[in-house]
């Protein structure tokens, strides 16, 4: 299996959360204006589930790429510092930018609705945000709220990488079980924000459907990947056109888990020389650049819709009607967001994910022999 086809996905999954995002700050901007609403990104009303297919992805690549490696604590801290190398530095750089655009803001270094000071203290909202620890609030930035699923999952399977590989299939389905069972007869206990919520979230049934497909695929049950990637993309497709508003998550897990699995089970046995590679090594390259997307771009559109709902307010300043922004707001809003999230990504991707990646990777790791698995566990995050 080549990376190719996982990257693409990550690319595919980035880009539906950005278009998601994209129509919240139109239907905001016409909310604060007044002005009527015409969302060119409506179609993309449950681009949210970018999200799903995130997680189905990592619970693969985990699976896959960590299944030949011998059992022990070895490997353990190994897969975990590979995580963390490949989650907190990039955090942290967003995390700082965007405190400075808060002071810029606000005059603090959070943003001031982010919390209720009277009853979380900002200094600790900020710590346990930076660190990617459960807690009331949303996290600094508010998508890092899918890392603190993916590092509960990086935690929990990295004690799994201690049992004998025989084990992991059983070791998976009881994780998934505990989880449903929770979910059906005590549905309390997830009701309060916090570590218990997480630990016992149903989200984490879409890293296991997609660590199951991983199982598959590295246990050489690697069978009939068109049909069944077609059948994935069409009950996903499905789910996308008919469910808008984010459901609660044991029914958005109910939903999207299984067709994101089969996705990602069904790409991952793709050929290169299939018709389409062409776009699929567009889409890869795109997807090296996903996680970078995925954090830059609430700033990316924070900025750009302050500057759209200034230029709204000046336009009878400078003699041109409200009526022209009404009509052309949207359509350059929207280009000029998907625009600029990608040359951001792109930018941040090569002058500093990649690079201190490959600095720390070099030297605090130890190198794993295949290298299409070592490529996949260090690069392939959410």
């Amino acid at each position: 299996m080549k990376i190719l086809e996982l990257q693409a996905l990550r690319a595919i999954a980035a880009y539906l959360v950005l278009f998601h995002h994209i129509l919240g700050t139109e239907l905001g901007h016409a909310e604060r204006t007044g002005l009527p609403a015409e969302p060119l990104m409506t179609p993309f009303y449950s681009g949210y589930s970018g999200v799903d297919l995130f997680f189905a992805i990592s619970g693969f690549v985990m699976v896959f790429a960590t299944y030949r490696l011998p059992a022990g604590i070895g490997q353990s801290l190994q897969f975990w510092l590979a995580r963390i190398f490949r989650i907190y530095p990039v955090w942290w750089l967003y995390c700082i930018l965007f405190s400075v655009l808060c002071i810029i803001i606000a005059g603090t270094l959070w943003h001031p609705s982010s919390f209720n000071p009277a009853e979380t203290n900002g200094w600790l909202f900020l710590l346990k945000s930076w660190f990617l620890i459960p807690q009331e609030n949303l996290p600094h930035i508010n998508v890092g709220w899918t890392l603190i699923h993916e590092i509960y999952f990086y935690l929990v399977f990295g004690l799994l990488l201690l049992l004998p590989r025989k084990l992991m299939l059983p070791a998976l389905l009881a994780w998934a079980g505990i989880v449903i069972f929770v979910a059906v007869v005590y549905p309390g206990l997830t009701a309060t924000p916090g570590a218990v919520q997480v630990a016992l979230s149903p989200f984490t049934l879409e890293f296991i459907a997609g660590a199951l497909a991983g199982w598959l695929f590295a246990t050489g049950r690697r069978w009939f990947h068109g049909p069944v990637l077609l059948v994935g993309i069409a009950a996903f497709a499905a789910a996308f056109i008919l469910v808008k508003a984010a459901p609660a998550p044991a029914l958005r897990v109910a939903i999207f888990a299984i067709p994101a699995a089969l996705v990602v089970y069904g790409a991952s046995g793709i050929s290169g020389n299939m018709p389409g590679a062409p776009l699929r090594r567009w889409l890869g390259r795109l997807g090296d650049w996903s996680f970078s997307l995925y954090l830059s771009h609430p700033l990316v559109l924070l900025c750009l819709g302050a500057l759209f709902f200034k230029s709204e307010s000046l336009a009878p300043a400078v003699g041109l009607p409200a009526s022209l922004f009404t009509i052309c707001g949207n359509p350059l809003f929207t280009l000029a967001a998907i625009i600029a999230a990608t040359i951001v990504a792109g930018v941040s991707y090569h002058c500093f994910e990649k690079p201190v990646l490959s600095v720390l990777n070099r030297r605090f790791r130890r190198r794993q022999a295949d290298k299409t698995k070592a490529k996949l566990l260090s690069e392939v995050a959410p």
